[in-house]
């Protein structure tokens, strides 16, 4: 099962290889997503990718979206 707090968590994802790697941090099962993405819908599917991970109790996504 991924770890969203291990860098390479996102790289486990089939889905989400391609996409940039955010900043991730967590407390008490809530993960923070932070950083920067090349457009609105790479910054939907990291958080999705995220989301797909059990256990977790919610999802703070901050990237931005460059440009």
């Amino acid at each position: 099962m991924p770890d969203p707090t291990r860098p390479d968590s996102l790289g486990q994802d089939s889905r989400a290889r391609c996409l940039p790697r955010p900043n991730v941090s967590s407390c008490k099962l809530i993960v923070m997503l932070r950083g920067n993405a090349g457009a609105e819908e790479e910054r939907r599917a990291i958080e999705e990718a995220v989301r797909r991970v059990p256990g977790l109790r919610g999802v703070i996504n901050s990237t931005r979206v460059a440009g």
